[in-house]
């Protein structure tokens, strides 16, 4: 007999219907939670922020150390009671929370991360032995980051050799969901590939090519050294403990065991560039006191006793003795503090220019503090980062750091007169410094939340239009009628919106070493203009030398929308370009997005500064059939070109 099918066909032929016959059941699906530790190998445990909340859990396996692979702020937005369970809980139950800052994307740098994630981790695996406790590795979804720092970990320390996949493998046989991000996988196999080269052997062509280009921390060597250390009679350095923080071509305290370094010397052509000639994997770390070391040793280094040693190190050091501890590694910095219009520019200049070649104005670009790395920006978990370049007259330069913490944030209130957003980055700040005119133009969060508050009244009528300006967004905020709202006695913008366009001064630099720096009693110029920034050259195809994108300020608006501050900068060889933005939305009432830009090219003897108001009320929005889910509305690039200019001011800024 013909089946279900051939039936359904020869009746489809014959114009007949064929109706199937089937049951319908309603299946339940519960959704599945992920707040489990998952036991890996030893004492450490996989999972996700879910799971470092879990103190049930927590308790249960003994953990007693947490290591967070997180994004700035990104803990916040993604659990909500997760800094509450953290700052509470974990103290209660004698919990100890370790933060290493790494994004889940080609920004995370793993490779050159690594080895500074697996040096903490050797460190909290060694606490909680100890104390005889577990340790939890997690990100937010435990997939992609915290995945990869423990395969790495494996890779270093199963005496087996596996393969990249083969622990991954081992990894999703416990947790199945793990799904490590492309760049991170081709990181991991990059690290594995060096790690398991023997003594004397170099990489083959195509794994060198992938380390060309990459961001690797700095290891200096004189020229006479260079033939030693590629034929391999020299394989230890040593370098003074004093060193970390002082060596101005070496960054020593970023280098960790298993560390790639790019080895460095001078530039036959003399420039300020120090030229690579070789890439060497760090097989450990340790600090000696010189007179420790057999000669044995010592040869190893290119000496052959340690009266040679002293001999070299007396001609920079003069009190250096045989007890002088040699390197191991720089403590943590702390950020403290915030960054005023007194302070912000000259101490980050001071310390930029601490890593500078020389005085004189450098033929090509320099880069500074952190960028210094292979002439990149550098992703670094240090809690303060000092990164900039110098080129064509100019010291372009940030700093990016942690939240502020709260009793700082409070000082920050205090400062700017208000109460402080929910997310304040008080020491971040981007510079822009002209060495012969000495004008200098930054971006703080401090000074952008002073440009919050409504203008000073000048009469009873005006301070009336004050308070209906806060009362308009109170009742829209509260949903509420005119009559139920009680008028509120502050003088600020509850949504921080900010016509913050940057400060401007004039500093004047010392000749004296350190560099130091003064406020000018002379202000730089400021004159309208009908010129206008040049899009069409900005459009053009051009490298960029440097880029960095700087927070200043985030708030959720207790939940009904979102307010932020930051300023982006890129460095062409013709000029630079800056793109600072305020933007906010409060759900279902107003958008606005006040940006400031700036361009100068190289050469010339101004920058121009062009400042736009945009606004649009979500009713007038709907009115004209744009869509109605606030989930349309989460970025700003989408649709601002939705929104009418309010204002526009185009200026001038002379370098003179």
């Amino acid at each position: 007999m013909p089946g279900d099918e051939e039936r359904r066909l020869q009746e489809e032929e014959d114009g007949e219907e064929y109706e199937y016959e089937c049951e319908c059941e309603e299946v339940e699906i519960e959704e599945m939670t992920d707040d489990e530790p998952m036991h890996i190998t030893s004492r450490l445990f996989l999972g996700s922020i879910d799971a470092a909340r879990n103190v049930t859990a927590l308790k249960r396996l003994r953990i007693g150390e947490t290591l967070a692979l997180l994004a700035i702020g990104e803990d916040a937005a993604a659990v909500s009671n997760y800094a509450n369970v953290v700052s509470e809980v974990y103290t209660e139950v004698s919990i100890n929370r370790t933060l290493i800052e790494i994004e889940d994307s080609r920004n995370g740098d793993l490779m050159r991360r690594l080895p500074e994630i697996l040096s903490k981790l050797r460190e909290i695996i060694a606490k909680a032995e100890r104390n005889d406790t577990s340790v939890l590795v997690h990100c937010i979804a435990g997939r992609s980051r915290s995945a990869a720092v423990l395969a790495a970990w494996i890779l270093v320390n199963d005496s087996k050799q596996p393969s990249v996949q083969d622990v991954v493998d081992r990894i999703r046989i416990i947790r199945p969901w793990i799904e490590i991000n492309s760049y991170f996988m081709q990181d991991l196999h990059l690290f594995h590939t060096v790690l398991t080269l023997s003594d004397g052997e170099t990489l083959a062509t195509a794994d060198a090519v992938q380390l060309q280009g990459r961001a690797f921390p700095r290891l200096d060597f004189g020229s006479n050294l260079v033939e030693g250390i590629l034929g391999g009679t020299k394989s230890i350095t040593m370098r003074l403990l004093s060193d970390i923080e002082n060596d101005p071509k070496s960054d020593l305290g970023d280098i960790f065991p298993f560390s790639t370094v790019a080895a460095t010397t001078s530039s036959p052509d003399s420039s300020s560039v120090r030229s690579c000639f070789a890439y060497l994997r760090i097989d450990k770390v340790e600090t000696r006191d010189l007179n420790t070391i057999d000669d044995a040793t010592l040869r190893k280094s290119g000496f052959e006793s340690t009266h040679e040693v002293l001999s070299v190190l007396k001609q920079f050091y003069p009190n250096v003795t045989a007890s002088t501890p040699l390197q191991r590694r720089k403590e943590d910095m702390a950020s403290a503090g915030f960054y005023t219009l007194e302070n912000g520019a000259s101490e980050l200049l001071q310390d930029l220019y601490k890593t500078t070649e020389g005085t004189s104005v450098p033929a090509k670009p320099e880069y500074l503090g952190d960028s210094r790395r292979e002439n990149q920006p550098q992703s670094k978990a240090d809690p303060v980062e000092h990164k900039g370049i110098r080129l064509h007259n100019w010291v372009i330069g940030s700093n990016k750091t942690h939240i502020t913490p709260i009793d700082t944030v409070d000082e920050i209130g205090e400062a700017a007169k208000l109460t402080p957003p929910e997310m304040v980055f008080g020491k971040n700040q981007l510079v822009l410094y002209h060495e012969s005119s000495g004008v200098c133009y930054n971006f703080l969060a401090v000074e952008a939340l002073k440009g919050a508050h409504f203008p000073p009244p000048v009469s009873d009528q005006a301070q009336d239009i004050v308070a209906n300006q806060q009362l308009k967004v109170s009742i829209a905020k509260h949903n509420t009628n005119k009559e139920d709202v009680k008028e509120l006695d502050i003088t600020y913008d509850w949504t921080y919106s900010t016509d913050y366009k940057g400060s401007l001064q004039r500093l004047t630099k010392s000749e004296s070493s350190p560099v130091t720096f003064t406020k000018s009693e002379e202000d730089a110029k400021v004159e309208a203009t009908s010129e206008r920034i040049n899009y069409e050259k900005l459009k053009e195809r051009e490298p960029i030398l440097w880029f960095e994108d700087v927070g200043l300020y985030e708030d959720e608006l207790h939940d009904h929308g979102s307010s932020a501050m930051s300023v982006k900068v890129r460095v062409m060889p013709s000029g630079f370009y800056v793109l600072s933005r305020y933007w906010m939305r409060l759900d279902h009432v107003v958008v606005r997005l006040h940006e400031t830009r700036i361009h100068h090219l190289f050469g010339s003897d101004h920058f121009l500064r062009e400042y736009t108001r945009k606004e649009e009320q979500f009713d007038t929005l709907f009115a004209k059939g744009h869509p109605k889910n606030m989930a349309n509305y989460t970025n700003i690039d989408t649709f601002q070109h939705l929104l009418p200019v309010r204002e526009a001011v185009v200026e001038k800024i002379l370098l003179q």
